[in-house]
């Protein structure tokens, strides 16, 4: 007589967790033997294409932004220069000062030893011995001592020598040329300074511009109406973003 085999619970579980390590080797054994190559990217794309996404055709705008390096300034904008070498020996007004033209901005040492402020002195003299010679005349021809025309010529001599000393004065009392800002100032009180050299800047600031720093190649990319802004960094300078947009308005 047979007696049927029966597994208990036990056991029956044991043999499932037997079956399932043995695959589980048997797996891992069966991918060392037939391993697959690793296939690169690149090697993808060869084989297969490179995948694309199609959309329809649609009109639209791109706006593409260059950015160029600029220096802002006003509107109008004028350096204040002297043809002298001599040294600055007073500053009547500091950056950011409004100022009207004709304004003193600084005075320049006229008696300096530099040979540059003879002209100076002698146009000094000669307009001050002008105004004598002048005011004498005048006295005389009133009183009928002297001819018309030597007075004519007296004032001729005088008109003549105050344009002179007017215009070297422009040399030692620098003058604001228009209405506007003091926007910098490159000297001190004392300072030595060269014919030419810049000494200050007055600007007219309600309107400001900007001047790119480009090639010519870049020029080609600006249009008059074009949109632009203005990028100040924290520390200096300034630059320009322009767009490669239609221009929009003109300016």
């Amino acid at each position: 007589m047979k007696i049927p085999w029966r597994f208990t619970r036990k056991q029956t579980i044991a043999a499932a967790c037997c079956i399932v390590v043995v695959i589980f080797f048997v797996a891992r054994i069966y991918g060392y033997i037939v391993k697959e190559p690793v296939v690169s990217l690149e090697e993808v794309y060869k084989t297969e294409g490179i995948p694309v996404e199609v959309a329809d055709v649609t009109r639209g705008r791109m706006d593409i932004w260059k950015t160029f390096p600029g220096e802002l300034k006003g509107i109008r904008q004028a350096e204040l220069t002297s043809n002298l070498s001599t040294r600055v020996v007073r500053l009547l007004f500091t950056v950011g000062d409004p100022v009207k033209k004709g304004n003193i901005i600084m005075k320049i040492d006229p008696n300096d030893a530099s040979s540059m402020t003879v002209n100076f002195r002698q146009d000094q003299e000669l307009y001050l011995k002008s105004i004598r010679d002048y005011e004498r005349m005048k006295i005389l021809y009133e009183e009928g001592a002297v001819s018309k025309q030597d007075f004519e010529n007296a004032r001729t001599a005088y008109e003549i020598a105050l344009s002179d000393y007017n215009a070297s004065k422009e040399s030692v009392e620098i003058p604001a040329p228009f209405d506007g800002v003091l926007t910098d100032i490159n000297v001190s009180e004392g300072d030595r300074i060269t014919s030419g050299m810049v000494l200050g800047t007055v600007a007219v600031t309600d309107r400001m511009r900007v001047d790119l720093m480009l090639s010519a190649e870049k020029a080609q990319m600006i249009a008059k109406g074009q949109p632009a802004k203005i990028v100040l960094p924290s520390n200096a300078g300034s630059g320009c973003e322009h767009s490669g947009a239609p221009a929009r308005s003109a300016r």
